[in-house]
């Protein structure tokens, strides 16, 4: 005889459970710089369903607790109220994300791989399609290429996407400013897709977006930014709490022009600060290649691997380890040109590529550094203006280097000190001399800034 099963206790519908008042907003949105991944797959667009409801309801998470969740003393008040507002495995949403994709755009790859000058081969980094493009941010879309030979090709990207996006939930004034509070948040600092920290997937709603006009009738982001807080009253803490929180640190350049090169302008800045010649790098001897990093991540590398050249053995930068550029996020790879794969008998040789993770064993440190085209309405539809934001964080405490030279991976920890002390804006040429007092890699990035046309 056939056992029956019984039938699951069916959950009470959301419409149930909070009455029939409810509101409904529809927003039509752009996406004005290329969206990368938002699919299954890391890196890579979704062949089918493009923007995702589930995935924008993440963002929104996010942006909520950098915004109203700012004002809950702990984790577990946090949450509680997060439960009741996104949803968890016990509760479900009141809030409902519903999305009508307009117009798709054009899906091509970003990048392709060109001959050396010397037609030797491939270049190791593919040229962009578009020369607005900023490879310094889209790095881990660039493929890999070696001899004539292209492993991976360069990852595709979507442009020209629009969609609708319409949200409903009970009709509640607290709830109201909790879910706009994080709309408001998500469009104009975050994004969609991969890298939005690096300005990718970012996005243009006319309803929530500043206006070019006020702008440039000397009101400033960071007013525009107060008004917002208080029209959703977002309560912004002084001291970090665990999780990220939106700040006041806001910048911008009144640069007015299409995303794209506002795109490449903000991003060409971090690359300047942390890699340009007479900055961040050594001239080179033949007058094109960069020289030694003035940042002490090689040279105390080369102490921990005891791996270096003849030449490259005095340190030019710290005699204690130091690795300032964890405050931009992490992990970083570090790639030395003559490690081991150019190691010959009896010859002395850089290290083997080693890595600088979190402490704790979580796999990456999200940036505290948003950098990215922040969309502004003009007369005429959208410009955009530079933007870099630092959200509010807890500063790092330790990382790990890890390497491997063979006998299996070796790993290091680092403290605080390793990663801020006032002795690394003090040394010959650091990067950090006279834009940081305390030797921190983002308290100098922002003076840099501010040098280079950005105000508050």
């Amino acid at each position: 005889m056939a056992r029956e099963v019984p039938n699951c206790p069916r959950r009470p519908s959301v419409e149930n459970m909070w009455g029939n008042l409810w509101t409904s907003r529809e927003y039509h949105i752009q996406v004005i710089t290329p969206l990368f991944g938002g699919g299954p797959t890391p890196g890579q667009n979704d062949p089918v369903t493009l923007i995702r409801g589930a995935s924008i309801r993440g963002h929104l998470r996010f942006w909520w607790r950098a915004t109203r969740g700012a004002s809950y003393p702990s984790v577990a008040k946090l949450r509680e109220r997060e439960a009741q507002i996104w949803g968890d495995t016990e509760t479900p949403s009141p809030v409902q994300v519903m999305v009508k994709l307009n117009r798709r755009g054009r899906t091509e790859p970003w990048a392709e791989y060109t001959p050396k000058r010397d037609n030797s081969g491939l270049k190791s980094i593919p040229d962009p399609r578009n020369r607005d493009f900023p490879p310094y941010a889209l790095f881990p879309f660039q493929g890999k290429a070696r001899g004539w030979q292209v492993e991976e090709e360069p990852a595709a990207a979507t442009q020209g996407t629009e969609f609708t996006l319409t949200l409903r939930w009970p009709t509640d004034r607290e709830l109201a400013k909790d879910v706009e509070a994080a709309l408001w948040a998500w469009v104009n600092f975050g994004g969609l897709g991969a890298r939005t920290r690096r300005g990718c997937g970012s996005l243009f709603c006319s309803d929530l977006a500043p206006a070019d006009a006020d702008l440039r009738n000397g009101h400033t982001l960071a007013q525009w930014v107060e008004t917002r807080c208080g029209q959703y009253g977002i309560e912004l803490p002084a001291e970090p709490r665990p999780w990220p929180t939106l700040s006041r640190t806001v910048y911008y350049a009144l640069q007015v022009d299409s995303p794209l090169p506002i795109w490449f302008r903000a991003i060409d800045l971090l690359r300047r600060f942390r890699q340009e010649v007479n900055m961040g790098r050594n001239p080179g001897r033949d007058g094109r290649r960069p020289g030694r990093s003035r940042w002490p991540e090689a040279d105390s590398l080369r102490r921990i691997t005891g791996q270096a050249l003849p030449q490259h053995q005095p340190s030019i930068t710290t005699t204690a380890d130091a690795f300032p550029r964890a405050e931009f996020g992490l992990p970083i790879i570090f790639h030395f040109k003559d490690g081991p794969r150019t190691k010959t008998a009896n010859r002395s040789v850089d290290p083997v590529d080693c890595q600088l993770k979190p402490a704790g064993g979580a796999g990456r440190m999200a940036s505290p550094l948003i950098i990215k085209a922040l969309a502004v309405r003009t007369g005429q539809g959208m410009k955009a203006v530079p933007l870099i934001l630092k959200l509010n964080v807890e500063p790092i405490s330790a990382a790990v280097v890890e390497f491997d030279q063979g006998n299996g991976p070796v790993t290091c920890t680092i403290d605080a000190s390793a990663i801020r002390r006032q002795d690394l804006a003090n040394y010959p040429n650091s990067p950090l001399h006279d834009r940081s007092v305390q030797g921190s890699a983002i308290e100098g990035f922002l003076y840099f800034i501010q040098k280079n046309g950005f105000v508050r």
